[in-house]
């Protein structure tokens, strides 16, 4: 994993490519200008056309932690090996789409209040 993810060079300009590409793929969908004028400010801070970005990576020695999680970035790493237990994969899909339904349910409130 530290060819591509050095937590201790996340905002460092010297940080790996793989490193820069994977924070990108969240951060680039992110401008206030995607919605246009008019949408409710929790709208535009929290709607983007990618909202966490994954990266699961191989690994073939026994790491303690199976998966990071960077909340500044919406990024998740998670380990992921043969023949292992993969159930850790499982329920960060189930938090991710609660999380995401959560966020509809508030956009439904809002847009009501709005008309």
């Amino acid at each position: 994993m530290k060819n591509f993810w050095d937590p201790q060079r996340i905002d460092a300009p010297s940080r790996p490519g793989a490193m820069r590409q994977l924070l990108a793929y969240g951060a680039y969908c992110k401008s206030p200008y995607l919605m246009g004028e008019g949408f409710h400010d929790f709208l535009r801070r929290h709607s983007s056309p990618v909202p966490e970005v994954w990266a699961i990576y191989p690994t073939d020695y026994d790491e303690k932690v199976k998966v990071r999680f960077y909340k500044d970035y919406d990024l998740r790493l998670l380990k992921m090996c043969p023949d292992t237990d993969l159930n850790h994969i499982g329920e960060e899909i189930h938090k991710v789409v609660e999380a995401i339904l959560e966020r509809v349910e508030i956009f439904q409130s809002l847009q009501k209040k709005e008309t």
